[in-house]
């Protein structure tokens, strides 16, 4: 389910936002487009599904449990009042399309491939994408959306939440790639 949010939630944001736009960085707080809105439920639909399977599995930490309800209250309210689909879109592309990578990982380590140069190539895949996209251009839509003076205050409270936990996770990632990369590269020397 994750990995087919991921691709379709990309490919909408992706034809959205640079497609038929408006252009995600300089429309902050701007009205919503139907396309905006179907994205916005979908991907609504799909964080409260995966909240409540979160919740009953009892598979994720708090980060991901708040990254969870940040989104879903973040993007009812989108859709409630009609407004900030821009960023949300910009947003949305930016925390999904590395999203597949990771669905690949998990994938790898339940069929015991996880130590294959597919399964290497993809961790750093996943790692250059969450990386570059969230604290790259992803910066710049926080920035953007923090100056806006048409962007709601909940936005930019929720953006904040939102992307600190992104910097969290890039502390991860970066702890996991020392780990996976340079620290057994050097026991096999």
């Amino acid at each position: 389910m994750s990995t087919i949010h991921a691709v379709l939630i990309t490919a909408l944001s992706y034809w959205s936002a640079f497609i038929v736009g408006p252009w995600p960085f300089v429309a902050f707080g701007e009205k919503n487009t139907s396309l905006h809105n179907l994205i916005a439920s979908l991907t609504l639909g799909y964080f409260i599904y995966d909240f409540i399977w979160s919740m009953y599995m009892k598979t994720e930490g708090v980060d991901m449990l708040m990254h969870h309800i940040v989104s879903i209250c973040g993007t009812a309210y989108v859709l409630y009042i009609g407004l900030s689909g821009p960023e949300l879109i910009a947003t949305a592309f930016g925390t999904e399309i590395s999203n597949p990578f990771l669905q690949i990982r998990w994938f790898l380590r339940e069929t015991n491939r996880y130590n294959t140069l597919l399964a290497k190539a993809n961790d750093i895949v996943f790692m250059v994408l969450f990386i570059s996209v969230r604290l790259g251009p992803g910066t710049y839509v926080f920035i953007g959306v923090l100056k806006s003076e048409k962007s709601p205050f909940v936005i930019k409270t929720g953006g904040t939440i939102l992307y600190f936990i992104g910097w969290v996770w890039a502390f991860y990632i970066i702890r996991f790639a020392k780990k996976r990369f340079v620290l057994k590269c050097g026991k096999t020397q």
